[in-house]
């Protein structure tokens, strides 16, 4: 039997009753605006163009006919950033949470720098705010002229604007409309948009920052209903497994080379396709499940080039010793010499040796990676992915795709965890180069011996001690080597490990 249960039988929608599963077939978003299912796309929101001018209102805000607030701040989700947006921006528009509509962040609007989600509220919300209440300037201007009242004498509440007995809404005013509204540069490009500088509100008049709101995606979340890169689906796509070794990556060298494929040996698993691209092996299929077994019965034949001597982990301390002494292009050296090391260790009263180990670690997140791709041959390209930021993913994929960076879009759904697991940018390489080779929307997601094996490290650390003590028992010299790998974050294209000692001893108390 092949094929995943849903993929047979029912879809995933029709499996979680309606949530969950994201087929991206893009429509306006309606009902409970306020939910982030993730099922907002940006181009839903407005402008099409997804390479917009930043120093348009248009880019970062859209008003709904039914008096909805669309917001996008490119950054990805940590900590609630988007709620904390929605917060600032409905601020500065006098309307309530339950209007505010959070739309995926996208490649555009980190190419303007900034970090990852950590600084999504300090990077992003100062522009956000002030498109906002440029914003709410634009249209109390269009309030004005149709109820006939000054501006000094609207008021706002909701969004319904209210002056000289009589109401109108921001939707009525320009919902479904643009803007067109350049918004002036902050005052210094380093501080951004200040709070109460310009049209945006003194601080001392928020009524809704600074007050408890729920996060807007804790709900979806609760419930099994948001969608997750691992839920992404476009039509036509296939899966894909990325097909190495099992065992440690972060302690080999070139063991993903592989020598010799048998494509033979998966012809029986319907549709399965062997892909390779230099040293970089994967496997296609129409069915998720029939990709895995393709990945895990393909016959392949790897470089062995153990780095641990004799190919056990059994044996990774002598290596890591082995391998730092005999180093040379990383030569065991002194890094630190204080005083007359030798003399003082030879007259100590006593001495004491150990040796101390920390093991390297592997990042993993909770759940693989994963991440979907349609890339058009070598004129552009949509991928979806998951990580800590947008910035430099485009110029990454068009080094490997010959594709402009600019004609790369970039859409960002939350995966499993970020802080562990650092490769996520491998991962939408990979789905980007096989679909490019297939010439198909492919979705690839790794396994969990893929997250084992082949994920970040942190690096392992060996410590030689000797210390020396006077009669008195204070310590009066100290002698330390110290061995570490050089670097444990693993790519399918170069080998990235190097290890080498470090040497410091210095006398103490004299």
């Amino acid at each position: 039997m092949t094929g995943l249960m849903h993929e047979k039988h029912l879809s995933r929608k029709a499996f979680l009753a309606g949530g969950g599963a994201l087929v991206v077939s893009y429509s306006a978003l309606a009902g409970k605006a306020q939910a982030a299912t993730g099922n907002t796309p940006f181009n839903a929101r407005g402008p099409g163009d997804f390479l917009p001018d930043l120093t348009q209102v248009d880019s970062w805000i859209a008003i709904t006919k039914d008096n909805k607030v669309i917001v996008t701040h490119g950054e990805p989700e940590f900590a609630g950033t988007p709620t904390g947006i929605l917060m600032l921006v409905a601020e500065e528009l006098d309307v309530t949470m339950d209007q505010m509509v959070y739309a995926h962040p996208e490649t555009w609007l980190n190419a303007t720098g900034g970090g990852g989600g950590s600084g999504g509220i300090s990077a992003r919300s100062t522009t956000c705010r002030a498109a906002a209440a440029a914003a709410r300037q634009i249209m109390l201007g269009m309030a004005s002229t149709q109820l006939g009242v000054p501006v000094s004498s609207l008021s706002v509440s909701a969004g319904v604007v209210s002056g000289g007995g009589k109401t109108v809404k921001y939707g009525d005013l320009i919902g479904g409309k643009n803007f067109n509204y350049q918004m002036p540069p902050p005052v210094t490009a380093a501080a951004g948009y200040i709070p109460g500088a310009g049209n945006t509100k003194p601080v001392s008049q928020y009524k809704l920052v600074g007050k408890l709101q729920h996060r807007i995606d804790i709900p979806a979340k609760v419930m099994g209903t948001y969608t997750y890169i691992h839920n992404v689906r476009v039509p036509g796509m296939i899966h894909a497994r990325s097909v190495r070794p099992r065992g440690a990556g972060a302690n080999a060298s070139q063991n993903h080379y592989p020598l010799s494929v048998d494509a033979s040996s998966i012809s029986h698993i319907p549709g399965a396709q062997v892909v390779q691209i230099n040293n970089f092996l994967a496997v296609v299929a129409p069915r998720e499940y029939d990709a895995i077994q393709a990945a895990a019965q393909l016959k392949v034949v790897w470089k062995n080039d153990p780095k641990f001597g004799s190919g056990s982990s059994g044996n990774y301390w002598n290596w890591l010793r082995k391998a730092g002494d005999s180093n040379t292009d990383n030569p065991a050296r002194w890094t630190a010499d204080t005083g007359n090391v030798p003399a003082t260790m030879g007259s100590a009263a006593a001495k004491v040796s150990a040796t101390y180990k920390y093991h390297y670690n592997n990042f993993v997140p909770i759940g693989p990676h994963a991440a979907v791709a349609d890339v058009k041959g070598t004129s552009s390209a949509v991928v979806y992915v998951q990580g800590q930021s947008l910035q430099g993913i485009p110029p990454s994929l068009s080094q490997i795709l010959g594709i402009p960076a600019p004609n790369i879009r970039v859409i960002w759904y939350e995966g499993s965890s970020s802080y562990g697991g650092g490769q996520q940018g491998e991962a939408a390489e990979q789905a980007a180069l096989i679909s490019q080779k297939v010439g198909k929307p492919v979705r690839l997601q790794w396994m969990r011996w893929d997250q084992h094996g082949w994920d970040s490290y942190g690096p392992s650390h060996m410590y030689d001690v000797t210390m020396g003590a006077d009669s008195t028992g204070k310590i009066v010299a100290a002698d330390w080597v110290a061995y570490g790998q050089a670097g444990t974050t693993i790519d399918t294209t170069r080998e990235l490990l190097g290890c080498w000692p470090r040497r410091s001893r210095s006398t103490a108390g004299r």
